[in-house]
Formats: structure tokens, C-alpha cells, sequence
């Protein structure tokens, strides 16, 4: 595993048997123009003393040019979170 730190963004690859890497990085902002959840999944497990709780989710990023967000500025809001009127 080769991990590239650009601009406060972490990217992670695999390394293969080939010497030569590609890594794809893109510039880094606050806030990603046109970023969509597609899907998510909320997982609950308890073992009678501790409660987790894990989301994970299908995200769309067709920000132009491609972005990526700067490490901890992610706010996603989601149809998946809206409160009943």
C-alpha cells in the first residue's frame, strides 16, 4: 500500500509487482460543487454493552474540474436524512 499525501488529501493505492506507480490526485477545496449521495446503508449492531453504528454511502462527485475535499470538510446533505415535516 502507497499512500500520496497532495494538498491535505490522503490517496491510498495498492503496489503491484511493476516498479512504475500511477496515482491519481486532484486539487483540494473547502466545499465540492455538485456532490450527491446515490445510496446509503446504515448498519446497527449491539452486544448488549455497546451500541455501533456504521453508515456507509454511494457518493457522485461531478464537481469540474475534479476536486477532492480537503481532509474533515465534508457536509453531505442527503434525501437519505431528511426529518419527517
Amino acid at each position: 500500500m502507497v499512500r500520496v499525501l497532495h494538498r491535505g488529501v490522503n490517496y491510498d493505492t495498492s503496489v503491484g509487482k511493476s516498479a512504475l506507480l500511477d496515482i491519481v490526485v486532484f486539487d483540494s477545496v473547502a466545499r465540492i460543487q455538485n456532490l450527491q449521495a446515490k445510496l446509503g446503508h446504515s448498519q446497527v449492531e449491539s452486544d448488549g454493552q455497546v451500541l455501533k453504528i456504521t453508515e456507509m454511502y454511494a457518493i457522485s462527485n461531478q464537481s469540474t474540474p475534479p476536486s477532492d475535499a480537503i481532509r474533515g470538510q465534508i457536509t453531505l446533505k442527503s434525501p437519505l436524512h431528511r426529518r419527517p415535516r
